[in-house]
């Protein structure tokens, strides 16, 4: 069985819901019927494009599944319009493929969704803090600390993250985010908490690698939501900006701040329970 028959195979009671890991800080959400899908990065666009003499951009692993065979996703959440989270040589083809899908993501983001073939009609312009309820669902879309926050130049954040609620579950996706003053203002409770844990430093920021939360910060902030448990992203795909698989646990271990959580490997299945 390929990957795209056990997403859809996957039977699941409403009180459930499936989360593939594609790799970064892409996810695949299969719950009430429904499926969600954030920060598709399903390409070496970043390889080939952001590669310099001094960084070279490499994928770890392969693609799990190809962007065309994503043809029954419902919604597409967008946190910004960086290369690894809204990927041209993944949603050109998503697209073509799947001409069903509504796309949530911040204005700034318009004009690559638009040369990726994806009308305005189809798209939802996401505004911090401003819910949102289509079909089934409700969206709280929360600003992203970004290493700061950026604003476009009608004043809207160019960073989300995302509260989705289908049923009675609620997952946050944390799009690219670092603790800021005013974050909770915006943060709200949640059962499933996707956050990116691979730090940042001066290094980085100098190279033009803007960081996410560290672990503990992840953990703190997850806590904060009171999420049933903690899956953390976009640690593992490129050396330049990863962290090791254990450091989650470890911080755990030596803060002695616990929290349930699951680490994935690519293409890898978790089924959670309310």
């Amino acid at each position: 069985m390929n990957l795209k028959e056990q997403i859809l195979n996957t039977k699941l009671n409403d009180d459930q819901a499936a989360v593939w890991y594609l790799g970064q800080e892409s996810m695949l959400v299969k719950v009430c019927g429904r499926y969600l899908l954030f920060d598709p990065y399903l390409s070496d666009y970043v390889d080939r494009v952001c590669s310099t003499e001094e960084i070279i951009w490499k994928r770890r692993y392969p693609v799990p599944i190809d962007p065309c065979e994503l043809d029954f996703v419902d919604y597409v959440f967008l946190s910004h319009d960086h290369e690894d989270h809204c990927d041209p040589d993944t949603l050109t083809p998503f697209a073509k493929a799947n001409s069903k899908a509504k796309y949530f993501c911040p204005p700034n983001a318009k004009g690559t969704l638009n040369r990726c073939g994806i009308d305005d009609k189809d798209i939802v312009f996401c505004l911090g803090g401003k819910d949102i309820e289509l079909d089934e669902i409700k969206v709280t879309p929360m600003p992203a600390a970004h290493e700061e926050l950026h604003y476009d130049a009608e004043g809207n954040f160019m960073e989300l993250g995302y509260y989705v609620t289908v049923g009675e579950i609620t997952f946050f996706h944390s799009g690219d985010m670092c603790p800021y003053a005013e974050m909770d203002k915006y943060t709200k409770s949640c059962n499933v908490a996707m956050i990116a844990t691979n730090g940042r430093d001066a290094w980085r920021l100098a190279n033009g690698i803007e960081g996410n939360f560290n672990s503990s910060e992840a953990i703190d902030f997850a806590k904060q939501m009171n999420a049933d448990i903690l899956i953390p992203m976009h640690f593992d795909l490129y050396d330049v900006n990863s962290v090791p698989m254990g450091e989650l646990a470890d911080s755990m271990e030596k803060e002695k701040k616990f929290i349930a959580h699951h680490i994935f490997m690519p293409g890898e299945r978790y089924v959670y329970m309310r």
